[in-house]
């Protein structure tokens, strides 16, 4: 029972603008999915390395992984899906608190605030 009612707010979830933007905007990066790889990639192997940085020199690995860093935060589609993303997560927080502060009332807890003293 509980179950089909979380579905059926997943389903209408899915139909809020927040979502559907997110869903946009994710599709829209796809197609600068290798420079994404290339960047991941880059930095990974800088993180793995960094631990033998004073065995090595590794500024051109480190200037590579800040040009690519720069050249991804640069794409317009990558600022909307973070903006996208952002604003789907603000709505799934504000569902969370929402369910969060419906159990705390149930249980006769005082109002959470987000700070939950009064639990």
């Amino acid at each position: 029972m509980i179950e089909e009612k979380i579905w059926q707010c997943v389903e209408s979830l899915k139909e809020e603008d927040c979502y559907q933007d997110y869903l946009e905007a994710s599709h829209a990066l796809e197609q600068h999915a290798e420079l994404l790889y290339e960047y991941k990639h880059q930095k990974e192997k800088y993180l793995e390395m960094k631990a033998y940085e004073k065995y090595q020199d590794l500024s051109s690995l480190r200037q590579q992984v800040l040009s690519l860093g720069k050249e991804v935060e640069a794409l317009t589609d990558y600022q909307r899906y973070h903006q996208a993303k952002n604003a789907l997560d603000v709505r799934l927080q504000a569902l969370s608190d929402l369910i969060f502060d419906g159990l705390v009332q149930t249980n006769g807890g005082g109002n959470c605030a987000g700070h939950c003293g009064e639990i």
